[in-house]
């Protein structure tokens, strides 16, 4: 089995140590919030477990590790979470060898919820064979620093880019320190309807990144399809 950290192409997923689909920042149930501010967002779990599901067929993984925001209210539990969404999404994994959940902070009192069969660590998160998974808003241990990687969620990472025209695009993007130890990946969230934070426009600091001594905008821009946009620091956002 070889060691390493790959990412899927056109998906914000990671493949670890070709054993591991690792993801980030589902948000199931985040249509409730919109349909409360008047804004009808058809239920989007089905698509994402489809993606999911699809992803651990094509790359022949049994093993599932949800690196935070599995749900999307912060505090207590929704309806749509507590009786739709949560348990028939979960449910369609437990066939899975292993299913891993470092909660993150919008995954308060989710313990009810989930199948015995989902693995839930501590919020500073956990070692898989040499790579330190975690969600990012919360400080890391200090034995994660002597990993190979740290693999963090929690920023919804996008750039924007204007184009000669004037037309402004906003791209999700990964984020990576790879010139030093531990190399560090932020990934995407897999929930592409939920907001994000423009890192080459919005000031902001995670609590993991702070103990790395890791500034955002000395991190390394790649979009899912693989093409290098340089540092942050350097994408001019207009």
């Amino acid at each position: 089995m070889s060691k390493g950290v790959i990412k899927t192409f056109r998906e914000p997923a990671l493949i670890l140590n070709n054993e591991y689909l690792v993801v980030s920042d589902l948000h199931i149930g985040f249509e409730k919030e919109l349909r409360d501010k008047g804004i009808n967002v058809p239920e989007k779990s089905s698509e994402f477990s489809e993606r999911l599901l699809n992803l651990l067929k094509t790359h022949k993984l049994k093993k599932l590790i949800i690196a935070g925001d599995l749900k999307h209210k912060v505090s207590g539990i929704s309806l749509l979470e507590s009786l739709v969404v949560t348990r028939n999404f979960l449910n369609l994994f437990l066939d899975l060898e292993e299913v891993h959940l470092v909660p993150g902070n919008h995954d308060g009192d989710i313990l009810g919820l989930l199948p015995s069969k989902v693995k839930v660590h501590n919020v500073m998160g956990f070692e898989v064979n040499g790579s330190w998974i975690s969600h990012g808003h919360a400080r890391l241990p200090k034995e994660a620093l002597s990993k190979d990687y740290i693999i963090l969620g929690h920023i919804h990472p996008v750039v924007k880019i204007t184009d000669n025209s004037g037309y402004s695009y906003t791209i999700q993007v990964w984020l990576e320190r790879i010139n030093k130890k531990p190399k560090v990946i932020i990934m995407p969230a897999f929930n592409n309807y939920v907001g994000y934070l423009t890192v080459n426009n919005d000031n902001f600091r995670m609590p993991a990144l702070r103990m790395l001594n890791i500034s955002i905008e000395d991190m390394n821009v790649t979009t899912l399809d693989g093409y290098n946009l340089g540092l942050v620091k350097d994408i001019v956002a207009q």
